[in-house]
């Protein structure tokens, strides 16, 4: 067990050593992987596979995510709602090349953008629940909502809520 520690550890600083800045060098083993990512060292159980073509009709009911991505909901908050259900929304996750203006920014963005800008690390944004209104997209889990996402949900007296599961 030593040695395959010892393996292990020295992989790592091999790829941490030869790593390009837009690479997160990665050692894995049965239950666990450690990777480095912004000079930190995150060692974890492997994320659940998420299947690439993935997406579901949802009604603000609780919905769990495949792969361990956790659950989307509405929670009330309590005020009266203007209205009564949701229009059809749907539910996936990043295939590339999403855009959306955050409630309050002057800007779309590019969701790749927003995300590396938070800090959140790149295994963990594939992971990240879309809301899509049509071809709009409107939530980006619990992190970001555009305006039109916002109107909706404060007419429910809803908040969405995105529980990570890991």
């Amino acid at each position: 067990q030593d040695a395959w520690t010892q393996a292990q550890a020295a992989e790592l600083r091999r790829q941490i050593d030869q790593a390009r800045a837009d690479h997160v060098p990665r050692v894995a083993w049965p239950g666990a992987e450690v990777r480095s990512w912004r000079g930190a060292l995150h060692a974890m159980a492997p994320p659940r596979e998420i299947p690439a073509e993935w997406e579901s009709a949802w009604n603000g009911e609780s919905l769990a995510l495949p792969g361990n991505a956790g659950m989307l909901r509405l929670l009330a908050t309590g005020r009266k709602p203007d209205r009564v259900g949701l229009p059809p929304l749907r539910v996936r996750f990043r295939r590339g090349g999403e855009r959306i203006k955050p409630a309050g920014d002057a800007h779309t963005r590019e969701l790749r953008d927003l995300l590396q800008d938070a800090g959140i690390p790149p295994w963990q944004r594939a992971r990240i629940p879309l809301v899509f209104d049509g071809e709009a997209l409107i939530a980006v889990g619990d992190l970001w909502i555009n305006a039109a996402g916002m109107a909706l949900f404060e007419s429910l007296a809803a908040r969405l809520v995105w529980d990570r599961a890991d």
